[in-house]
Parts: structure tokens; sequence; C-alpha cells
């Protein structure tokens, strides 16, 4: 709550703060459960990557919105009304297919496995780059917005 009410004095930085908060203290208590029992496994740690970054980015809608009401409204919508694709259906296909070779690249590298057998091959890292950019490009908001910290 402190981080919440050190960026500004609204409710939606509190709740941005109060969304983190609890995220720490779930992560404190089950890490202090699953220490206890003795339980550790690779995919639960995916699992809980993957759960952290989608609630992160909940709570970084309430870092942007002007007002909590704003804040519903953009959640609310994410969720039952998505509407069309700002983009072509071939590029998002494309987009999501090179970030899926790039997570799996790594996550078989974690795993020690010889990617592609290519292991120390360059061109593999190169392709997979190429397909990252070309995502950032796609989906990426690249107008003259201003660096949200330079408006403090």
């Amino acid at each position: 709550l402190v981080s919440g009410l050190w960026h500004g004095a609204s409710w939606t930085f509190v709740i941005w703060g109060g969304i983190h908060g609890c995220l720490y203290l779930v992560e404190f208590l089950l890490k202090k459960r699953c220490t206890m029992m003795n339980f550790n496994n690779k995919y639960i740690d995916i699992i809980n990557i993957v759960a952290v970054f989608f609630c992160v980015n909940i709570a970084w809608i309430f870092f942007r919105m002007s007002s909590v009401d704003e804040a519903v409204y953009i959640i609310k919508n994410l969720f039952l009304n998505p509407g069309k694709p700002f983009i072509s259906t071939m590029s998002m296909v494309l987009g999501t297919i090179g970030t899926g070779i790039i997570l799996l690249k790594d996550f078989l590298e974690e795993t020690g496995k010889d990617v592609y057998g290519c292991k120390g091959s360059i061109i593999i890292p190169i392709i997979l780059i190429v397909l990252l950019i070309e995502y950032i490009l796609l989906f990426g908001i690249l107008d003259n917005s201003q660096y949200i910290y330079f408006q403090f």
C-alpha cells in the first residue's frame, strides 16, 4: 500500500500497491508451505510464473487509469468484450508462433537439452530475435506518448 501511495494520492495507486502486497504475501505463504512439504516441481514453477505475470499485468491497469471505475471497465471488457483484433490474423499467428518458439527454446535450454541439435549455433537465436522484433513491431505501442514517469 505504501508503494501505491508513493506513486500518487489516488485510489488506483493504492489498489495497485495492495495487489502487489497481496501477491507478495501469497508468495511468502506458499513458499513457506512448499518448503515445509519438500515440494519442488518445475511445472508448478511455470504455472506460478504465468499466474504472477497475469496478476501483475492486471494490477498495471489500475496504475495507468485515472479512476477505479475506468480500471474496472477495462478489466471487465478485457474478459467479456475483447472486440476484434487490430492486426491481421496471419500477423497475430506468426507473432504468437515466434514467441512460442522463443519460450520453448528457453525452456529446453533451461532443462539442459540440446536445442534443435544446434548447440552453440548462432543461427537459431538470430531467427528467434528477428521474430521477437517482428512481434514487438506488431503489438508494441510506437507512438510519441510520453514516458509515464515523466508525468510526475
